[in-house]
């Protein structure tokens, strides 16, 4: 009996003192709710059959996100929310009359992003309880086109129509996209409420954002279809709000 007795003291004192270790210090309650603001740059790579001679292509998303966090699990955590960003391309094309234009479009990108988020040092130290490697899908629309260009220094203003010929028509752009996203970050307590987040990460649209034919005075005139894709390389930063659960 008095074996028996130690023996159930000592499972008690070992997992008071041990078990309770082991417990990632991530919430208070089973489930953890957190609210995320969203502000970074990124670049867009762009992949395309487009065989004119392009020169100084920049294009640079600057996006808000707003997101929902919730971590259910000690490692995993559900994301959720609304992106928007302002996209700003510029480019040069050289004619055949060594005659440059310069381009630039102005853009606005609404995405809802859906994320899986798996956190691999939970139990590893403080610093990095919040650390996560991300999956995602979004649906990417693309709601406002607007474009200007610089031709024998002259501006010159449209939005996308079949009225003026150096400009490709917007019937060629997808209004309407899909893509994935992968990302790396880690979360920092600031406060008993309060984080402060750092993420780098990559999309990539699955559909053409140029999809169709174009037969304009400055487009290579051939059977090739313009096809034009972009992968994404970001970094954001974030401040989040711990809406419910424990100590971040």
């Amino acid at each position: 009996m008095k074996k028996r007795l130690l023996v159930i003291i000592f499972i008690f004192i070992y997992s008071t003192l041990f078990s309770q270790d082991k417990q990632p210090k991530i919430f208070g309650t089973p489930d953890s709710l957190r609210l995320f603001f969203n502000l970074g740059v990124a670049y867009n790579l762009k992949l395309t059959t487009d065989y004119l001679f392009q020169e100084y292509d920049v294009s640079l998303n600057f996006p808000f996100e707003i997101n929902f966090d919730y971590r259910f699990k000690e490692w995993f955590s559900l994301n959720f929310g609304l992106y928007f960003a302002y996209n700003f391309r510029t480019y040069s094309i050289i004619n055949p009359d060594n005659t440059t234009i310069d381009y630039y479009m102005n853009s606005l990108f609404i995405r809802l992003p859906f994320n899986i988020k798996f956190h691999p040092f939970v139990y590893k130290s403080d610093d990095y309880r919040n650390f996560y490697v991300g999956i995602g899908l979004f649906p990417h629309f693309w709601p406002v086109n607007t474009y200007y260009y610089k031709y024998r220094e002259e501006y010159y203003g449209d939005n996308y129509t079949n009225q003026n010929e150096n400009l490709i028509d917007g019937k060629l752009y997808t209004p309407v996209n899909f893509g994935t996203k992968f990302s790396i970050g880690n979360a920092f307590v600031i406060s008993k409420k309060a984080l402060f987040s750092f993420e780098l990460y990559a999309e990539y649209l699955f559909l053409p954002y140029t999809n169709g034919y174009y037969y304009g005075i400055n487009y290579k005139t051939n059977s090739d279809i313009l096809l034009e894709f972009a992968i994404t390389f970001g970094v954001s930063i974030s401040f989040g709000i711990q809406l419910m659960g424990g100590n971040g």
